[in-house]
């Protein structure tokens, strides 16, 4: 037996609605990635009608999107209150800023599975990653074809490219259609390979207890 057949992902349903406030594993439509390739084209002289603040660079750089993406962030790290507080008392939320603090989130994108550029296109390594979810850079998900949970937007069987994160101002992501959420149990594999790919070490996703709240 090869050592990611011990963590056999779990096969429970991986997506629900529970509420509209930003939360670690909601999925979005249209999520803009930007990753700076080997070369930064520095704009010489730059644009004059923006004054360009000390200490940044100005570049020109391209942003794409693969169709949808995942907010990786711990809930915790932009989000006040509880989801169930501000559903029950929406006055004592009149802002967004007494909802949400700190302004740069990471979200990931997201690949269909058969059409990822860093995943052979192998049947039998698809039926491993079905199983096992054993990609340390990547995470599975099942597809989402149910149009009244994805708001008409179907989610084919994908990949999250974890190592691909992007921080997005928390403004931006309030602005992009949210598909979907996870559920605790999707939510708990989602902690176990945030784990694996930033340290190696392999756990069970039993092993998290994720505030759904």
């Amino acid at each position: 037996m090869a050592e990611f057949e011990k963590y056999p992902r779990p096969t429970a349903p991986y997506y629900e609605f529970r509420h509209d406030w930003l939360t670690q594993g909601d999925v979005f439509k249209d999520v803009p990635i930007s990753q700076l390739g080997p070369e930064l084209l520095a704009l010489d002289p730059p644009e004059s009608a923006e004054p360009i603040p000390d200490g940044l660079l100005p570049v020109l750089t391209y942003v794409w999107t693969t169709g949808f993406g995942m907010l990786l962030s711990n809930t915790c790290d932009f989000r006040h209150p509880r989801a169930r507080d501000i559903d029950e008392r929406p006055l004592a939320y009149p802002d967004p800023d007494d909802v949400y603090h700190n302004g740069f989130i990471r979200v990931a994108p997201i690949f269909p599975l058969t059409d990822c550029p860093w995943i052979p296109k192998e049947e039998d390594l698809y039926r491993k990653i079905r199983n096992f979810d054993h990609y340390r850079r990547f995470m599975y998900l099942p597809a989402l074809e149910n149009e009244e949970e994805t708001s008409g937007n179907g989610l084919p069987e994908s990949v999250v490219a974890l190592q691909m994160a992007d921080l997005l101002h928390l403004d931006l992501v309030r602005s992009l259609a949210k598909v979907t959420q996870l559920t605790r149990v999707a939510r708990q594999q989602l902690n176990r390979k945030l784990v694996l790919l930033d340290t190696g070490a392999p756990t069970n996703y039993t092993d998290f207890d994720p505030d759904m709240d």
